[in-house]
């Protein structure tokens, strides 16, 4: 666990504040001897503010993990629909660019070529890469702190999206109350939000009926703070408990990196040991590599899936997985899709553009899944224990 503090630290800290305090003068000069405690005194807090806790110093009994209901307006345990299987993209953005070939084409404009995705699966996942502010301010271009307009939610809606993580590095651009109000219409539209920029609990999780195999979802961001490896385990428990089927889908990673950093192999291996049984990953904007931990697949990155970013052809390619489930098997379709010919609008690739980038993927990937990736399913043997029914609460 201390390794995975250590790789995985607050974001672009850089905070190393130095202890290289000179012992000057004499004990008769102790105006400078109290200056020095003093400031050690002050750098203690500092640091001790800046650094995440050590897991051994940290208990989180499951009660302090759930949040109150009424005040959260948090239904994790209610599954009230049945899908026959789950689909995820990567990064969806609305504002910025995005919003204005919207205001100029119609809502729908960034999912008209991609609605058979949503079509083939009832459930979509995707990860929310912004906040719905009360009063909504247009992102100007370059400027990193996305606002959408609440009125192109229905359009989200429509175009299939039904589950959003919310914990990434801009949902809180607008602050807590703007988060509160990204919830809220998001609900109102039917869209289950989960997960929180800086926190995690029972709210980071979602669960989906599919079939009759249970999905529980973690939402886990990395970023600002390392995830709290008790925390971490505590809901994974509570998850394995409740559920059949265990997945965390994670913003992490390094921006533009075509394969996944020493950070993200060790908080994945971390969630393997607690039981995860497959891993789904955000942020970089490009789709990284596939790698295999025991049985268990990590898809490092998704890449983008509505955005408006195109200086480079890898931010404009993505990858969509389509999760099917069979009595013994976990089985992921994987359908590209790129954006490189209509910004901001990703359609499917057609047969020789997603075999050549199929290949390239495998190329990077784990060797054992080289054929199957290159085929477009990987299949994850998984017998499943039927527990959901007699323990979701």
């Amino acid at each position: 666990m201390e390794e995975l503090r250590r790789l995985l630290p607050l974001r672009q800290s850089n905070m190393k504040p130095s202890l290289n305090y000179w012992v000057v003068g004499s004990y008769a000069a102790a105006g400078l001897f109290f200056a020095v405690i003093a400031s050690l005194l002050l750098f203690s807090l500092f640091f001790t503010t800046a650094t995440p806790v050590s897991s051994s110093e940290q208990t989180t009994p499951l009660a302090n993990l759930l949040q109150d209901q009424a005040e959260e307006e948090y239904l994790a345990a209610t599954v009230s629909n049945v899908f026959p299987t789950i689909t995820f993209t990567g990064d969806i953005m609305m504002a910025r660019s995005v919003e204005r070939w919207m205001n100029e084409n119609g809502a729908d404009y960034p999912f008209r070529n991609v609605a058979a995705l949503a079509a083939s699966s009832s459930a979509v996942v995707s990860n929310f890469e912004a906040a719905i502010s009360e009063v909504h301010i247009p992102t100007p271009p370059l400027i990193m702190r996305f606002s959408v307009d609440q009125r192109f939610i229905p359009a989200l809606r429509r175009s299939g999206v039904t589950h959003v993580s919310l914990a990434n590095n801009h949902t809180l651009d607008y602050g807590q109350s703007a988060y509160r109000n990204t919830r809220a219409m998001l609900a109102a539209n039917d869209i289950v939000s989960f997960g929180h920029s800086t926190t995690l609990s029972t709210s980071s999780i979602t669960y989906i009926k599919a079939g009759s195999t249970t999905v529980s979802i973690l939402a886990i961001h990395t970023l600002f703070v390392a995830p709290n490896p008790v925390i971490l385990r505590d809901l994974v428990e509570y998850m394995k408990k409740t559920s059949d089927v265990q997945l965390a889908f994670i913003h992490w990673g390094t921006e533009y990196k075509p394969s996944h950093d020493a950070g993200q192999a060790t908080l994945a291996n971390y969630l393997v040991t607690l039981g995860i049984d497959a891993i789904i990953g955000h942020h970089p904007h490009v789709v990284e590599d596939v790698q295999l931990i025991g049985n268990v697949p990590v898809f490092y990155s998704l890449g983008n899936f509505i955005f408006d970013q195109y200086f480079s052809t890898p931010v404009q390619l993505g990858l969509v997985l389509r999760l099917d489930f069979t009595a013994d098997n976990l089985v992921f379709t994987l359908l590209p899709v790129t954006s490189l010919d209509s910004h901001g609008q990703p359609r499917v690739m057609n047969d020789t553009e997603k075999a050549i980038f199929l290949a390239n993927l495998a190329l990077k990937s784990a060797p054992a899944l080289a054929p199957n990736i290159k085929a477009g399913k990987v299949i994850v043997p998984l017998p499943l224990v039927k527990k959901s029914e007699d323990s979701m609460i």
